[in-house]
């Protein structure tokens, strides 16, 4: 693939290292030139500088966790036992990351597998061996920096898109001539290509409800975290997340980055099916106290030396939560007051809220401004919860949105009102009871 690519085609595979490496020699050159001269001191400061920040990307501030045999020595045997399998050679740095990924990297001094922590709940032994050989694959290819960033750039396109046309125009013989071999190193080594597309598209709906998750669950300023962020993603999971945004349209743009899985993702984009924890894990031995923390901080994105106050789901302030369901409740009703003021009418309490939003989904035209099936049951349950923890209700887990336990055992759980919405005005009375403020 190396050898018969073209100047402009690399040129679009060029990535970001080219251009933070031409900086970092730039300045080099410019502290080498001062200690040759006047300003020696500053010369010998600024290439210390440089030399302390290469030493600490490269190895404190690397992103996730190493991943050994005693470390992790489970997810470490699947994957020794899977480059076995494939015949894979090269040296590769298996990484424990903070997001849903199995995924390649290469550099010019390093080869990387990244499988992500919070994906390993949701994903069988099976499957994740599916994804572990389509990257190794990948990594073991001597060019393996320019097939990774192929390979990214082929699935961050969109097909059939004016903007992306002469980008994929480029790489179309090129992805034709890499991507079925990794599709077809996942069928084999996950037992099937059934078992490969529902992996794939696995990380394709867990990253987009794990982002909710997260926003759903940070702390109420940049000074602190939940450090405990995994059991609550588990605590979601055990529960089920239905209604997943998934559709046919998602599962074509998946079947364009997968070839050889393109029929059994389409059927798959026919089918609703929830996320939920896996039934066969691979297991996972505990974070030491350190890489917790690491993981915590790449997962709420906290960069640098910055102080944070930690917590933990159970030790958090409930006004925390009850702040949290303040603020969307106070979005959803300015987005409702917003639609129904265009018809005309203001919505005269939190019923009417959800009346309206529903109203808004059964369109058929989805124009800005409006809302899925999901915004409207994820509405319903952020007011529900606003309103009952004014009453004194507590929820039964911050990270289980909806499911809340009253002063004397009563239960609201996101099933009811799931059904209270979905029986439209029949529901009506029943959404009246928990969203009264009295």
């Amino acid at each position: 693939m190396t050898e018969k690519m073209d100047r402009p085609t690399r040129r679009l595979l060029r990535d970001a290292d080219g251009l933070i490496r031409m900086w970092l020699i730039g300045a080099t050159v410019v502290a080498l030139a001062m200690l040759a001269g006047p300003n020696r001191w500053f010369g010998a400061v600024l290439l210390a500088m440089l030399a302390a920040g290469l030493i600490l990307n490269a190895t404190v501030l690397r992103d996730g966790v190493p991943v050994t045999a005693s470390t992790q020595p489970d997810l470490h045997a699947l994957v020794r036992g899977v480059a076995a399998e494939i015949g894979a050679k090269r040296k590769v740095d298996v990484r424990l990351t903070a997001r849903v990924e199995v995924r390649a990297r290469a550099t010019r001094l390093r080869r990387e597998l990244r499988i992500g922590y919070p994906l390993l709940a949701f994903v069988t032994r099976a499957e994740l061996r599916g994804l572990v050989a389509a990257e190794l694959t990948l990594l073991e290819r001597p060019d393996a920096r320019l097939a990774t960033r192929l390979r990214d750039r082929w699935a961050a396109s969109q097909p059939d898109t004016a903007a992306d046309e002469a980008d994929r125009a480029l790489l179309a013989p090129h992805a034709a001539a890499l991507l079925p071999d990794l599709d077809k190193a996942a069928v084999a080594a996950a037992g099937g290509p059934g078992v490969a597309a529902r992996a794939y598209a696995l990380v394709r709906t867990g990253a987009f409800e794990y982002a909710l998750y997260l926003d759903d669950n940070r702390g109420p300023g940049p000074g602190s975290g939940i450090l405990d962020w995994d059991d609550g993603w588990r605590r979601l999971l055990a529960r089920g997340i239905g209604d997943l945004e998934w559709s046919a349209e998602d599962a074509a743009s998946l079947a364009d980055a997968h070839p050889g899985l393109v029929a059994q993702l389409r059927w798959l984009g026919t089918r609703s099916w929830p996320l939920k924890a896996a039934s066969e894990p691979v297991p996972l031995a505990p974070l030491t106290a350190r890489q917790r923390t690491w993981l915590a901080r790449q997962t709420w994105r906290i960069s640098g030396p910055r102080f944070v106050r930690w917590t933990t789901f159970d030790a958090a302030p409930g006004e925390w939560w009850q702040q949290r369901a303040t603020r969307q409740a106070t979005e959803y009703r300015k987005l409702a007051a917003e639609v129904s003021g265009g018809l005309g009418s203001i919505p005269g309490d939190d019923v009417e809220v959800v009346r309206v939003l529903a109203g808004v989904d059964e369109q058929p035209a989805k124009e800005s401004g409006t809302v899925s099936t999901f915004g409207v049951l994820h509405a319903a349950g952020v007011l529900v919860e606003d309103a009952l923890l004014r009453r004194g209700w507590t929820l039964s887990h911050p990270a289980v949105r909806g499911e809340l336990v009253g002063p004397d055992g009563q239960r609201v759980d996101p099933r009811a009102i799931r059904s209270a919405v979905a029986e439209g005005a029949q529901g009506y009375p029943t959404l009246r009871t928990w969203l009264n403020r009295a």
